[in-house]
């Protein structure tokens, strides 16, 4: 008796897990659109730029097919920020999607998903680093919850 209550505890909350990330991560597999927080002093002091962010990210997100800046996108963004304070850095990941408050009616847009490394060593190659791994582990978790759509 003890085992089947274990058992049906396990799958019970295997189930919740799962409608979890469905809501956190499921998008139709409809393309996303892009932002990604403006570099201050800091992080162009340390080496960064813009364009070298956005080229990473669109880069992978375009090799998964979840980027393709000439379609309208379907309600969700990727927002990624890098900030750098002295020899520390901030790298946020999160996927924000429209989202409905069922009591009022109103729409806006949530993060339903993030990721968020705080470090010492704020050099470039570093930071860039974190943002490779933050998006690399968006990408899996993203494409196996959309698998069936995607």
């Amino acid at each position: 008796m003890g085992r089947l209550l274990v058992l049906a505890l396990i799958l019970t909350m295997a189930a919740a897990t799962a409608q979890s990330e469905r809501f956190q991560l499921f998008n139709n597999c409809k393309p996303l659109e892009l932002v990604i927080e403006t570099l201050s002093a800091d992080e162009l002091e340390v080496g960064l730029t813009q364009e070298g962010i956005e080229f990473r990210v669109v880069s992978g997100l375009h090799a998964a097919q979840l980027y393709d800046p000439d379609v309208t996108p379907f309600g969700a963004f990727l927002y990624v920020q890098v900030s750098v304070l002295g020899r520390g850095y901030v790298v946020i990941t999160e996927l924000n999607k429209l989202v409905v408050d069922s009591a009022t009616i109103s729409r806006g847009f949530a993060a339903t998903w993030g990721l968020k490394t705080i470090g010492t060593g704020a050099w470039a190659d570093t930071i860039l680093g974190v943002v490779d791994e933050h998006l690399g582990d968006f990408i899996r978790q993203y494409l196996r919850v959309n698998r069936e759509v995607c």
